[in-house]
């Protein structure tokens, strides 16, 4: 282990939780700001041993900016027919689940926007290009451009409205079987 005015770096023993990493910390005693356990999994700014590959937490948002001088994604990348999503939690409790989910198998090749992991997606993009909406989950994959499912019982489907006072406004114009401008 080194040591100097700035950083403490090596094997560390204190606090004990960390006894079996790399860490790198600014303070003795304290934890690291930068640990390392010995089954590869890192820890930045954790209070204890990461529990996934990548562990980062952070009392300041963000904790992950991704930046770059041209275009920037993020790619998640996983096997054909296992999940790929990002999940939303409140204390380690998932509320909303994003992305391609490989359950039910109904909907494994579509995105979609879920309050279950493994359920039936409330929002949900089929690679054909037609999207379903259901409160309570759809049921199925959507059969047509724009599938809205209320198979909850409810009597309130689909409300579109505008709060304008302007004249000549169009609250919502469906056209059928010709083209141009009705």
């Amino acid at each position: 282990r080194t040591a100097d005015s700035l950083w403490i770096t090596g094997m560390d023993d204190s606090p004990n939780i960390f006894d079996d990493g790399y860490s790198v910390k600014s303070t003795n005693g304290q934890d690291p700001e930068f640990y390392i356990h010995t089954d590869g999994k890192i820890g930045i700014g954790v209070d204890a041993v990461p529990d996934t590959k990548l562990h980062v937490k952070s009392g300041t948002a963000p904790q992950l900016k991704v930046d770059s001088d041209t275009n920037t994604s993020i790619e998640i990348n996983g096997a054909a027919g296992y999940e790929k999503s990002i999940l939303f939690q409140n204390s380690d409790s998932t509320i909303w689940v994003a992305g391609v989910d490989n359950l039910p198998n109904i909907f494994d090749d579509g995105f979609s926007i879920k309050q279950t992991e493994n359920g039936n997606p409330e929002f949900y993009i089929h690679t054909d290009g037609k999207i379903g909406i259901a409160r309570a989950g759809l049921a199925a994959v959507p059969s047509y451009s724009v599938d809205i499912q209320a198979a909850d019982g409810s009597t309130e489907v689909l409300r579109v409205y505008n709060t304008s006072t302007g004249t000549d406004v169009d609250v919502a114009r469906f056209q059928v079987g010709r083209t141009g401008n009705p």
